[in-house]
């Protein structure tokens, strides 16, 4: 037998000897009632406990019940008490606690109802409400002072010959004062609309929103506005009421190998970063233990409590320092 030949045997039985890669199988993991016709309203909010929550639009005699689901096992773990005609559904934090709220255009009252969900409650609390249930609401969450306290920015779009009026509300749904902007008259059929921007445009640590009014028919807006706070946060954090601790997006996310987490604490003290998976279940403490005032940083190694690499998939780690916690999603490669 030839040199080439005989390396091309042993090739071939070092192949034959490996073992067979067996193929997963593909379960299904849980599913709700049949024939119900359950709606999915917006993303999955991670609150507090660590779990994922999906939020759901319920079927009740000719409406629909808010629901917050687990993405574990799809159990309802919250309810609205009143039912909606619901146009849209979304979720924001506009409080900087550590629970996610919910929103809903609500075309029964002409409502923005304001939904609050605390960890273990069965019930979804109705916070507030305002007016802008309509089909032609715009509407933008702003954080005019800079301090995770978000604003409800609601446009409303008139018809033909009028201009287009908005309404701004605090994160306890108290209307704020706000600038008139000038009438815009048009003729013609139509919805009058606008664009909104929102973003921390000059770099000042608030976020700023631009308005673009925009006639019916119209590719172009007829004149730009732009709306922003009368304060500043260049100031002492305890003077401007910024949060005592500020959790940073990691990068890079998702990750391979390695990934930066960056975090702040206003005030000396103790501080824990964990690390969990999507059922809650901790995976890896990175931090825990006093920690100075200002800023710091960490890094995960995609490895658990015991060394061994955790399998791909979505994870998501969680700071604890001065009474405050916020959460992050973070995932890893294979």
């Amino acid at each position: 037998m030839t040199a080439r030949r005989a390396s091309t045997a042993l090739a071939f039985a070092v192949l034959c000897s490996l073992p067979a890669i067996a193929s997963a199988a593909i379960v299904q993991k849980w599913q709700t009632a049949a024939g119900v016709n359950y709606r999915e309203l917006g993303p999955v909010p991670i609150t507090d406990d660590g779990v994922l929550k999906l939020l759901t639009a319920e079927p009740v005699a000719g409406k629909e019940r808010i629901g917050l689901r687990s993405g574990a096992t799809g159990a309802l773990l919250a309810q609205s008490a009143a039912s909606y005609t619901i146009i849209w559904g979304l979720i924001q934090n506009v409080d900087a606690d550590d629970d996610n709220e919910i929103f809903v255009a609500d075309a029964s009252s002409g409502n923005i109802v304001c939904l609050g969900y605390t960890t273990g409650s069965d019930t979804l609390a109705t916070l507030w409400s305002v007016p802008g249930g309509g089909s032609t609401v715009q509407t933008a969450f702003v954080d005019f002072d800079g301090n995770d306290h978000l604003y409800l920015v609601v446009f409303l779009n008139p018809g033909p010959g009028n201009n287009s009026s908005y309404a701004i509300y605090n994160s306890n749904g108290v209307q704020v004062a706000a600038p008139s902007l000038p009438s815009i008259a048009y003729t013609g059929s139509g919805t009058m609309s606008a664009d909104l921007y929102v973003d921390d445009f000059d770099h000042d640590g608030q976020q700023e929103l631009v308005i673009g009014y925009k006639p019916p028919n119209s590719t172009t807006s007829s004149q730009l506005y732009m709306l922003q706070t009368s304060t500043s946060v260049s100031v002492a954090p305890e003077i401007a009421g910024l949060p005592a601790a500020e959790l940073g997006a990691c990068y890079p996310n998702p990750m391979f190998s390695l990934s930066r987490i960056d975090y702040s604490v206003a005030t000396s003290g103790p501080v824990s970063l964990r690390l969990f998976d999507v059922a809650g279940r901790e995976v890896r403490t990175l931090v825990n233990g006093p920690v100075t005032a200002g800023s710091h940083g960490a890094t995960w190694d995609g490895r658990d409590a015991n060394g061994k690499l955790v399998p791909a998939g979505a994870y998501f780690y969680q700071l604890n320092a001065g009474g405050q916690k916020a959460s992050r999603p973070v995932v890893r490669m294979p």
